[in-house]
């Protein structure tokens, strides 16, 4: 399953793209651009069925994409 985040709030004219995908074995990753930094991190999630259950590559998730990915029906609470 692929989806497309973007966040226009991260500060005064600064765009952003959270691009995910999340494979049906419950891997997947999470690719934050944000261009005007040059700044592109990579996300690893992992899930069991629609309960996350790890991510690497980053300290804290962006709030956004856990709203996001709630929202979308996957239990998040392990990275609240």
């Amino acid at each position: 399953m692929r989806f497309a985040l973007i966040d226009n709030n991260l500060a005064e004219n600064t765009r952003s793209a959270i691009d995910i995908t999340i494979r049906e074995d419950g891997s997947g990753f999470a690719e934050w651009d944000i261009p005007v930094l040059e700044l592109t991190e990579e996300i690893g999630l992992t899930f069991q069925g629609n309960e996350l259950t790890d991510y690497d590559g980053i300290f804290v998730l962006p709030p956004e994409l856990v709203k996001f990915l709630t929202q979308q029906g996957y239990d998040m609470t392990w990275a609240e």
